[in-house]
């Protein structure tokens, strides 16, 4: 028996390893929650909170609806992976296992247990939307700024194969098991991004071919609430419910189709920056989740009423806020909110950029390690930067993608009645101004107040 051990591949099109295990003989897959992913640190940050926790869940439930017509078994398990994948190679009497090798410490952990068992292992690499052998160089040799990356990748040809659809095995007699959320710890949540392989294919026909928002993303993609500001596909390829290659696939019948311009550019623009990500953490291994990254050393400044402030969205910036608490209340926050809280974090309130990541992969629904400890080391300067001392004006910023404050009335109702031409002027209104607009309600700017 062959079992193929899912984790950010949850799909079965573009499945190339999951097709290597069913012509190697009957299949059975298994998707473990480790125990370690309700735990908290000492900041008191869970490591998966219900958001993410529901999102994968229900990416799960579709999997085990595509795996159906595959006669392939799902079997989810919580607990510790060493004992879990134990139980399952006994009860089942396993062979083969089957997994994507992926550059992280925790799942390279995993991976040393998988081999410990002594079994045959077949791996693969599906994530990069250009796999290692593709490069035009050695691992060893790669550009360190992105742009010089990107100019090397972009001569290479866009032809991307992806892995034919899938020929269902026999049926066999094991059952899958799927358990409620509840036994698993986790909350049900309705998402407004519908999770799994099913919705991530609908939205990526809706987004290219029925709303045809590609001809515009470059013009939208730093709006910050409305859903179609930017392509929503990053949840999906985080879970793998969505193939990055099917993606340029697509995006290419769309530029042939209707237009090919600098906003369908900037889409595969953006995927070669997840690529980077990806190989960059190839490249320097764990020392990216060092203190200080791949920069120098920096001054911090531990401060836990800073970090609460900023985690709860009290800071007293509203820009800061606003996507704080879009965040903690959907799981979500454009790019542009993640580019100025990680830069306060960093720059103004000077706390250790590994708390913001933290916490960033506990909430988001798109978290994904690579990139997302690779743009925070961005963006407090101690990663592929030369800008090291780059610090963000928090209120131009929201006055320039918020310009109706639209976002800030959705997330901040302490403000609403405040003149919108204030509204992101708020860190700077005297006790009095404060007081005349009946905001006292909204918090003081918090570092000013502590600097006092």
């Amino acid at each position: 028996m062959n079992l193929y051990l899912f984790q950010q591949d949850l799909r079965i099109h573009d499945q190339a390893l999951l097709n290597k295990a069913l012509h190697d003989g009957p299949v059975i897959g298994l998707f473990i929650f480790p125990n370690t992913w309700f735990s908290k640190d000492k900041n008191g940050i869970v490591k998966k909170d219900a958001f993410y926790l529901s999102f994968i869940y229900q990416t799960l439930l579709d999997l085990n609806q595509q795996l159906k017509t595959l006669n392939i078994p799902l079997i989810i398990k919580k607990g510790v992976p060493k004992d879990i994948l134990n139980d399952i190679i006994s009860t089942y009497n396993i062979t083969s296992i089957y997994f994507e090798t992926l550059p992280g410490y925790e799942e390279r952990l995993l991976y040393s247990t998988l081999q410990s068992f002594g079994l045959r292992t077949v791996t693969d690499q599906m994530k990069p939307l250009y796999k290692t052998y593709a490069l035009p160089f050695e691992i060893k040799d790669l550009p360190f700024v992105f742009t010089q990356f990107r100019k090397q990748i972009e001569r290479l040809p866009k032809i991307f194969t992806e892995n034919l659809d899938l020929i269902p095995q026999e049926k066999i007699s094991i059952d899958a098991f799927i358990p409620n959320p509840d036994a698993l710890g986790i909350t049900y949540i309705q998402h407004e991004l519908i999770p799994g392989e099913k919705a991530a294919l609908k939205h990526l026909h809706t987004y290219l071919f029925e709303k045809k928002l590609a001809k515009t993303y470059k013009e939208t993609r730093n709006g910050m609430l409305l859903f179609n500001d930017s392509t929503k596909f990053s949840a999906y390829l985080a879970t793998g419910a969505l193939s990055v290659r099917r993606i340029m696939n697509q995006l290419t019948v769309f530029e042939k189709t209707y237009t090919k311009n600098e906003s369908t550019y900037w889409i595969y623009f953006e995927l070669l920056w997840r690529d980077y990500f990806y190989y960059v953490h190839l490249h320097y291994g764990d020392r990216i989740f060092t203190e200080n990254g791949l920069g120098n050393g920096h001054s911090i400044n531990d401060n836990p009423t800073l970090i609460q402030a900023w985690m709860q969205g009290k800071t007293g910036y509203p820009l800061i806020d606003a996507n704080m608490r879009q965040l903690n209340q959907t799981g979500f926050m454009s790019n542009r909110g993640r580019q100025n809280v990680a830069n306060f974090f960093t720059k103004f309130l000077k706390q250790d950029w590994r708390i913001g990541a933290n916490y960033f992969e506990s909430k988001l629904i798109d978290f994904d390690v690579s990139s997302n400890t690779l743009n925070w080391l961005y963006a407090s300067g101690l990663g592929n930067d030369p800008r090291e001392n780059r610090m963000f004006n928090y209120i131009t910023q929201g006055e320039r993608y918020d310009k109706h404050c639209l976002f800030i009335d959705a997330y901040l109702p302490e403000l609403k009645h405040l003149p919108n031409h204030l509204k992101y002027k708020v860190s700077e209104l005297s006790e009095k101004e404060r007081q005349d607009f009946s905001i006292q309600a909204y918090p003081k700017p918090i570092k000013r107040f502590y600097n006092k």
